[in-house]
């Protein structure tokens, strides 16, 4: 099955009044298209990228906030951006703050709007042969924007990032097929009752991700080190916290500070069902 992979990159997705509501029109647009792109045979792969740091924005190759991203490729080549009053209530001293704005057939839109999303996405499902995914390079140095807001964002609204690079599997999650793995599911499962707390843990796929394997020296040099058998890594703000074996959820609780919410396990969403 071909993949398409629709990446959501935002500073935050509780507060801001520009980034949340994207992230919504971006979960119904793939909603809607789901049956489009099963018949098309192609997997939908969305995620939510939240970064926390200047360095992390440094390595998603993050120049906007929001930015959607399909295959790698941002939705919106042309950046126009106008002051966030929401975001600016996430620094200590009301820094001003800009994010995207969008521009759709002659008209502003402080969120993005549907239909745009609509055709962005079936415009890269028809040409998907043609639209190999690949990874955005990292700029020499960020926006001035951005750079202002890390360097000003409230200690308190920080959140450890968590990153968990996987080894290859058929899917995102691994929860898929007829024999689930019981300690995959665990994770699925506290990932995205995390999820449900504002938290995002990103997962990165050896078979899906390779690049950001290769980009990331952490990573790069555990694999040098350790080989494949380093996987799962785990990585707390940059560095190894673990690796071969998946966190605990007490170890999440630990990191993140927060326990998650107990969930009923939700529908694997994996391409082997």
């Amino acid at each position: 099955m071909k993949v398409l992979n629709i990446d959501l990159l935002v500073i935050d997705l509780e507060t801001c009044k520009r980034c949340v509501p994207t992230g919504d029109e971006l979960k119904k647009a793939v909603q809607i298209l789901k049956p489009t792109a099963d018949a098309l045979g192609i997997e939908l792969r969305h995620r939510e990228i939240v970064v926390q740091t200047s360095a992390d924005a440094m390595l998603n190759a993050l120049l906007s906030s929001p930015t959607i991203r399909l295959n790698g490729r941002d939705i919106a080549q042309d950046i126009h951006e106008s002051v966030c009053e929401s975001c600016g209530d996430l620094t200590e001293n009301n820094t001003s703050v800009d994010c995207r704005e969008w521009h759709y057939r002659g008209q502003v839109y402080p969120s993005v709007p549907l239909p745009l999303l609509m055709e962005a996405i079936m415009e890269a499902m028809l040409n998907i042969d043609q639209l190999p995914p690949v990874t955005p390079t990292p700029p020499n140095k960020l926006p001035e924007n951005l750079q202002r807001y890390f360097e000003n964002k409230k200690q308190a609204a920080r959140v450890k990032t968590v990153e968990i690079y996987d080894p290859a599997m058929c899917c995102s999650t691994g929860v898929c097929g007829p024999s689930i793995d019981p300690e995959l599911m665990r994770v699925a499962t506290t990932i995205s009752a995390f999820k449900e707390k504002g938290i995002i843990i990103q997962r990165y796929g050896l078979s899906t991700d390779t690049q950001r394997f290769i980009s990331n020296p952490v990573i790069s040099e555990v694999l040098e080190q350790d080989g494949a058998s380093a996987l799962p890594i785990t990585l707390v703000d940059g560095k190894v916290a673990k690796t071969k074996t998946y966190p605990t959820n007490e170890e999440f609780s630990d990191w993140l500070g927060i326990k998650p919410n107990a969930g009923k396990p939700g529908k694997s969403g994996g391409c082997c069902s």
